[in-house]
């Protein structure tokens, strides 16, 4: 927007406002012409659901969409001289319908247009956690979530203690529980996916590194 005074003429041209280019001539009052005047001679000033406008001139409102509400339209609205107003901007709601589905993860936190995801236990995300509602109406591609872990099915070991399976996240070890002597464990070590098991053992030899120097069960 451009302003210009012209003797007692106030010249205003606003690109868009007229639907074009703007083109403004003249060196005295008598060869310009007033476009716009007032606010108040054009009444009541426009409102726009989901909307909120401001005063930056005596004849100029711009407009703003408030929350998750997608602008079509100018934001600038004028007052023009024959008590009309220029073409007033819409708010409309951006929706992407439906949550996209990950397999095995679920939305922690959600605004309407964005939201973050997180993979269940034992499963690791792939891809961002975020994913946004496009001003098209589309989500922005969604995370996966892998398999991250290793599984024991305890009946399948006689020297075991029969829990059914048994889970481990890669890259930790843990223990379980022998039935042949007791305070006796198998370590199990996932790397991977890969679940590494040991032979049973008392506490002193698990300390001591003993059991994985006696060789290695695979499951």
């Amino acid at each position: 927007m451009w302003v210009r005074r012209l003797g007692f003429a106030l010249l205003v041209c606003i690109p868009g406002v007229l639907h074009g280019s703007c083109t403004c001539s003249g060196t005295n009052e008598s060869d310009s012409q007033l476009l716009f005047t007032t606010l108040d001679k054009c009444g009541r000033m426009p409102l726009v659901s989901h909307g909120v406008f401001e005063q930056i001139g005596r004849y100029v409102l711009k407009y703003q969409c408030i929350d998750s509400y997608k602008q079509e339209g100018p934001d600038i609205v004028v007052c023009y001289s024959n008590g009309t107003w220029s073409e007033i901007p819409t708010c409309r709601a951006d929706k992407c319908g439906e949550f996209p589905v990950v397999t095995d993860g679920v939305v922690e936190k959600s605004d309407g247009r964005a939201l973050h995801y997180a993979c269940q236990q034992y499963y690791k995300l792939v891809g961002s956690a975020e994913v946004v509602c496009h001003s098209g109406g589309t989500w922005s591609e969604a995370p996966t979530c892998r398999p991250n872990y290793c599984s024991v099915n305890t009946a399948d070991y006689e020297d075991l203690v029969n829990r059914g399976l048994a889970y481990f996240t890669n890259g930790e070890t843990k223990r379980l529980p022998c039935g042949w002597a007791y305070d006796s464990f198998a370590l199990v070590e996932c790397i991977d996916g890969i679940p590494k098991i040991s032979k049973c053992c008392n506490r002193f030899q698990i300390n001591t590194g003993f059991c994985w120097r006696r060789g290695l069960m695979t499951d």
